[in-house]
């Protein structure tokens, strides 16, 4: 039997910073990129049905006005186990709460906004990785998440128009 050390052991410290999630959002970027282009090439039928299964948890919060952060943290992981390299979910487990106190800001900065259509522009976002990974191409998947995390951090910090 292989000993495994307890995921606390893994985790990274809390973000205490702007800096921190600017950081995370810029670490994120690549890493769930190329999970997203390896789930695409990679996923089971079963991966698949969790990826959709998470991303229409994350249409009924919208529908709700809920934050989702929760919904939202379990697409994203969905994908990385779909890549079927340890590597990506280990990783993105180790984050889990670094990467969901991002989300929290912004999927709050979202339902806060005075454009009613940033929630859906979000999901549009998500569809379109889901699209791609359903698709098979690896390319579209990795930029569509590549640019979904960007957008997500461009609105955070950079503001939209509203």
């Amino acid at each position: 039997m292989i000993k495994r050390p307890d995921d606390a052991v893994l985790s990274f410290s809390k973000i205490s910073s702007i800096a921190g999630i600017q950081r995370c959002f810029e670490f994120r970027t690549d890493l769930e990129g190329s999970a997203a282009g390896l789930a695409a090439k990679r996923r089971t039928a079963d991966q698949l049905g969790r990826i959709v299964a998470a991303a229409e948890k994350i249409d009924e919060a919208n529908r709700l006005h809920t934050i989702a952060s929760e919904e939202d943290f379990e697409f994203h992981l969905a994908i990385a186990e779909a890549a079927n390299n340890q590597y990506y979910s280990t990783v993105m487990k180790s984050l889990r709460e670094n990467i969901k106190e991002g989300m929290n800001i912004t999927r709050t900065l979202s339902l806060q906004s005075s454009d009613t259509n940033r929630m859906a522009l979000v999901q549009e976002e998500h569809n379109t990785i889901l699209r791609h990974i359903i698709d098979g191409d690896a390319v579209n998947a990795e930029l569509a998440m590549k640019k979904h995390l960007n957008s997500a951090r461009i609105r955070m910090f950079e503001g939209t128009d509203d």
